[in-house]
């Protein structure tokens, strides 16, 4: 039988993805080329690379044809070279790839449960994926120097790096609904001021002298570790792409006296550093608060369920000694070696101070020859598991007056706090009463 044939939704999206990422692409090289065909961040790779994280396995050859395809008809329509179109392909659609296959491999949802899922993340993403595009340009450098330069290798490697660690936790966000949360009745205002605050401050980057903005920006730092304690990973989330929009137009359109002596290259390579170091530090800080907090929440829960057994347990033991204390059998609680637990006050009849029985294995209550006969009988009772199944045993107990009278014992064997048995009730009847 041949392979099956794609549906068509399957192919449909890959064209939809297909046009996303030439329109990406287009869209990030208007924006900025500062000497050289290399943009602060490459958007392009991080749609790709959601298409294919987001389908299954089986479509990710149409996904990837009908990218390669796009790729070639832009090159065709801009007019590059063949072997300058071939570095760019292997490295617009190797890297995507990389990552795409990375978090396949891990099986990774981007959801970011707890720090170790966190930290694959940067390193499948931020670092692995972007090195191998990177190396791809690097090959670029030997085919088309006048096209590929080693000094932007650095810059399109963060401008990859960028793209997955930014954009791809938005992207899930927004598929999600994960978004909404900030906008929960409870969070709503908290979600206003915070990022109406953050907004504010990378507005205000236009208006600084040049020897207070390098100082604000380490200060804002705290600022947005304050808003992911207060947000959470969405807010994390949010944070990080409202900074890197913020930052980069900054970089891309602030005049040449607010880059401080740097070149336009220079400048956007400096803000790209910031970014991803940004992003290094709150992403995985804000993992390991939701983590913190899924832990206490789970240990808030096991401690209700405890306080709820342990109330159940106590009200059960209350009610069973209102009976027993008010019952004119003889009730007794038997450990599993033996040993009594309790005896009701209806026990008076076998000693004048019931409490002392307590703790005497029951045995030794027993008749002598009868003892032996008793001990094998509870223990293959206990043996069998015989749990809630009533056994009725006879045998001779010595009286506080020191006379022997044979009394029927009626054993339950019970598991008062779960599956395992734990003593054996008994309910002592005078045969000859």
């Amino acid at each position: 039988m041949g392979a099956a044939k794609p549906a068509t939704g399957s192919i449909i999206r890959a064209l939809i993805y297909a046009l996303l990422f030439v329109a990406a692409m287009e869209a990030a090289i208007s924006v900025a080329r500062f000497g050289a065909p290399v943009t602060p961040i490459w958007i392009a790779s991080a749609i790709l690379a959601w298409a294919l994280i987001t389908a299954p396995t089986r479509d990710w050859i149409v996904i990837l044809a009908f990218a390669v395809a796009a790729h070639i008809i832009r090159a065709v329509l801009v007019g590059d070279k063949p072997a300058t179109e071939a570095i760019y392909l292997l490295a617009n659609i190797g890297g995507p790839l990389a990552c795409a296959s990375l978090m396949r491999l891990q099986e990774s949802t981007l959801d970011f449960e707890d720090r170790s899922s966190v930290v694959r993340f940067l390193l499948s993403c931020g670092i692995m994926a972007p090195a191998l595009s990177t190396c791809i340009i690097g090959l670029g450098t030997l085919v088309d120097p006048g096209r590929f330069r080693a000094q932007d290798l650095g810059a399109w490697f963060l401008s990859d790096a960028l793209s997955y660690v930014v954009f791809l936790p938005v992207f899930k966000n927004l598929v999600s609904g994960g978004w909404r949360d900030l906008m929960a009745p409870a969070l709503r205002i908290k979600t206003l001021l915070l990022f109406g605050t953050l907004m504010a401050s990378l507005a205000a980057l236009w208006l600084m002298p040049q020897a207070v903005r390098l100082p604000f920006q380490f200060l804002l730092i705290p600022g947005l570790v304050f808003l992911v304690f207060e947000l959470g990973m969405t807010g994390a989330r949010a944070a990080i792409i409202v900074s890197t929009f913020g930052f980069l137009l900054h970089a891309l359109l602030a005049p040449e006296a607010a880059r401080s002596g740097l070149t336009s290259g220079e400048f956007i390579f400096a803000t790209q550093i910031y970014l991803a170091a940004m992003a290094a530090c709150i992403l995985p800080l804000a993992a390991a608060l939701g983590e913190k907090q899924s832990l206490y929440e789970a240990a808030s829960e096991s401690l209700a369920d405890a306080q709820t057994a342990w109330a159940d347990l106590i009200a059960a033991e209350a009610h069973y000694r209102l009976v027993a204390d008010n019952s004119r059998d003889m009730v007794m609680r038997v450990g599993l070696s033996g040993a009594v637990i309790f005896c009701s006050p209806a026990c008076h009849i076998l000693s004048g101070d019931v409490q002392a029985l307590e703790g005497r294995r029951f045995s030794e209550l027993v008749h002598p020859d009868d003892s032996q006969r008793i001990e094998a009988e509870l223990a293959a009772f206990v043996k069998a598991d015989m749990l809630d199944l009533p056994q009725t045993l006879r045998a001779r107990l010595k009286l506080a007056n020191g006379d022997w009278r044979a009394f029927d014992i009626v054993a339950t064997l019970v598991a008062s706090r779960g599956r395992d048995a734990e003593e054996i009730i008994a309910v002592l009847r005078d045969v000859h009463a």
